[in-house]
């Protein structure tokens, strides 16, 4: 039986930041792609699936964001491209990325992630004060956190009464 893949995907301008988790492995593949071309998100997004072969493909709902513009067109190319290749979809809202409220802040999210794996621990960035921008890495760590949730939601689903963790090979991300 093949492993269950999740590919993640964090429309930024120029292209895309994403995350691939694999059952049996856990983290695949992470980071940023960009494109030049015209229509950068498209090219980005076809590479992306045709690389990974995903089962799911994760998408931020639009209702929970205000990047709606481009945003709303890059959900739906990758929700069309996604499923004439046969790969399920599903649209998460921005609340399930922050859990049960145990994490304040993205910054702290990012530290829980990169403690559970410990390859991203170079790539979080330093806490930002109040007027500073966010950092582009956020992005990659939005991208897991989401992942991290729906896998949550999805080992509630199936055993409420028992903890079966879909990866053995490494700890579950603790949040808080």
């Amino acid at each position: 039986m093949r492993p269950f893949c999740i590919l993640r995907v964090d429309p930024v301008a120029r292209g895309c930041w994403f995350a691939v988790w694999d059952r049996e492995i856990g983290l695949v593949d992470y980071g940023v792609r960009t494109s030049r071309s015209a229509g950068p998100h498209r090219v980005v997004l076809q590479k992306l699936v045709d690389r990974h072969a995903p089962d799911l493909v994760l998408i931020e709902s639009s209702s929970s964001t205000k990047r709606r513009g481009k945003f709303l067109r890059t959900a739906a190319a990758l929700t069309v491209f996604s499923r004439k290749r046969g790969v399920r979809v599903a649209r998460v809202t921005r609340r399930l990325r922050r859990g049960d409220g145990s994490v304040a802040t993205k910054w702290e999210s990012a530290v829980a992630i990169a403690r559970a794996y410990p390859e991203l621990s170079s790539r979080v960035p330093a806490r930002r004060k109040p007027w500073m921008s966010e950092d582009q890495r956020m992005n990659l760590f939005d991208a897991l956190a989401l992942i991290e949730n729906y896998l949550a939601l999805e080992r509630e689903r199936a055993a409420p009464d028992t903890e079966r963790p879909l990866s053995p090979q490494r700890p579950q991300v603790k949040l808080g």
